[in-house]
């Protein structure tokens, strides 16, 4: 048996997953080490690399151990990691010197306005394929410089999460087109490479970042450090890897052009893949878009999605003082249309498609005293109506989607909230139990660099999909839902703005 080690480095824990090259089969379960990260002010959200290295290390030490293989039969290792913002800042002996801030930090609003006058929005959209937002992590390396000098001077490289853990593997820093993608505003999205003209004019030194690979390409090989961090063996593969939404993707099938997943993870990310071998890409601002994490050069992911998809339904069930699963039970037996319950999920302000760090979120339509599983489900829904947000930027950008919504993470679990996608949006939606997720898709990535398969396609076996559960979406549901969307949800959403302004301001004071 040849295996191949998948690890996810995620904004609340590491998972780990061990399989089978040849059937696909999950030999070593999910392994999951939970976190927070650190919010010392409203919409700050930051967190030390050594949290990160700790959980991984021991996320795949744990699947090692439960896998029963020997470490001989381990070709390959792949990680993966959240968008780590700015990335950890690391020192000339590349040591962490500072918490990174991640992907939901909203701090650099101020650096992301000065972008758009420096380089300006048409620049930016035709160099990165993006726009500026305190979402993109080149911002929270300019709030770095401007506001924490002394760290900044010290840095000698910023490194992604799953770029420092392989360079604590294999001895070799870089840095993948994935992430480089996703961090904005200083990467060439058609040349996939630096954009040495825009890290000049934002004043950026090139030689803070390290140099790029290709997410399915090999960084190196385990060496004795790397083994005894890990257990792994000396001279195991390293492949790259890159961020978690499009790794998560990729585990669930999405690779081919038109081909999209709906990861929920503590964010959702509408992940859509491009092939400019079919056409050229088809790119908005009004999404996020960089390099996919397999055959980079020539596919593309576009994305968005509200930034506290799980995190709304982890705080309302700790709220609650209850469990998903009960709730779960609860919201399916509740209605909520009749009644005008819905809930705002934008706990850490909007990114896609408005851009708009500033938003709140919050129930609306309360009446009387509604049912914990009525306040659920519009919780659940919420997600639903924000992905209906985005279908009108990815038909504007003519970005073509197959009428399948393959879904992942761990609240694509439920069979409720999978079938409320169904209906709400009108896509079949397919969860393949299977599904490894994000580590799933590491591990697809470690066969690929270490020449174990050749094809990426090799995931549709793998997750079986044909005996997948399918989600259909009801029509009468889909258009009641629809309904609903257009003349109550989106419009209470669009009236809020100012008072999410008003409460801005008295939270800025």
């Amino acid at each position: 048996m040849v295996c191949v080690l998948g690890c996810d480095i995620g904004t609340t824990s590491a998972k780990s997953v061990l399989v089978d090259v040849e059937a696909g089969d999950v030999v070593a379960g999910t392994s999951s080490f939970e976190y927070a990260p650190d919010s010392p002010k409203p919409k700050w959200s930051q967190q030390n690399a050594e949290v990160w290295t700790r959980a991984c290390f021991d996320s795949l030490r744990n699947a090692i151990s439960k896998g029963g293989v020997s470490v001989d039969d381990i070709a390959a290792v792949c990680i993966s990691s959240l968008n780590a913002g700015s990335g950890i800042p690391l020192d000339k002996e590349l040591n962490p010197i500072h918490p990174a801030l991640i992907w939901n930090d909203s701090r650099a609003i101020e650096e992301a306005d000065a972008a758009k006058q420096v380089v300006g929005l048409d620049r930016l959209a035709a160099v990165t394929g993006n726009t500026s937002d305190p979402y993109f992590g080149f911002t929270k390396l300019l709030w770095i410089k401007n506001n924490l000098k002394k760290i900044w001077d010290r840095t000698f490289k910023f490194a992604t999460p799953n770029g420092y853990v392989a360079y604590l593997l294999a001895g070799t820093l870089l840095y993948d087109v994935c992430y480089a993608g996703n961090l904005g505003g200083i990467f060439d999205i058609n040349r996939v490479t630096w954009s040495d003209e825009l890290l000049d004019d934002l004043e950026i030194p090139r030689d803070k970042l390290p140099d790029l690979v290709d997410c399915d390409q090999v960084v190196g090989e385990v060496s004795s450090k790397g083994s005894e961090l890990t257990g792994l063996r000396r001279g195991t593969i390293v492949a790259a890897g890159g961020n978690d939404a499009p790794t998560s993707a990729l585990g669930s099938g999405a690779i081919n052009d038109g081909e999209h997943n709906f990861m929920c993870g503590t964010s959702g990310c509408w992940n859509m893949i491009q092939d400019n071998r079919k056409h050229p890409w088809r790119v908005t601002t009004r999404l996020i878009n960089y390099p996919y994490v397999v055959e980079s050069r020539n596919k593309l992911e576009s994305f968005g999605g509200s930034k506290t998809t799980g995190h709304c339904f982890k705080w309302f069930a700790n709220l609650a003082n209850s469990n998903e699963q009960t709730l779960d039970e609860e919201a399916e037996s509740s209605s909520t249309l009749g009644k005008g319950i819905m809930f705002i999920p934008q706990m850490m302000g909007e990114r896609t498609p408005d851009w708009n760090p500033s938003r709140f979120g919050g129930f609306l339509g309360l009446a009387g005293t509604p049912a914990r599983g009525e306040l659920y489900r519009a919780v659940l829904e919420s997600v639903a109506f924000d992905l209906l947000r985005h279908e009108a930027p990815a038909n504007q950008a003519a970005i073509q989607l197959s009428d399948t919504l393959l879904v992942s993470g761990l609240t694509a679990k439920s069979r409720v909230y999978r079938k409320i996608l169904a209906d709400v949006t009108g896509y079949r939606v397919v969860y393949a139990e299977r599904s490894g997720e994000a580590p799933g898709g590491d591990a697809l990535i470690a066969a690929l660099a270490a020449k174990q398969v050749r094809d990426a396609n090799v995931i549709k076996r793998w997750l079986r999909l044909d005996e997948a559960e399918v989600s259909e979406p009801e029509e009468e549901l889909h258009k009641g839902y629809v309904e609903f969307f257009q003349k109550v949800w989106r419009p209470s959403y669009d009236a809020l703005k100012s008072v999410d302004d008003t409460i801005t301001s008295w939270t800025s004071k």
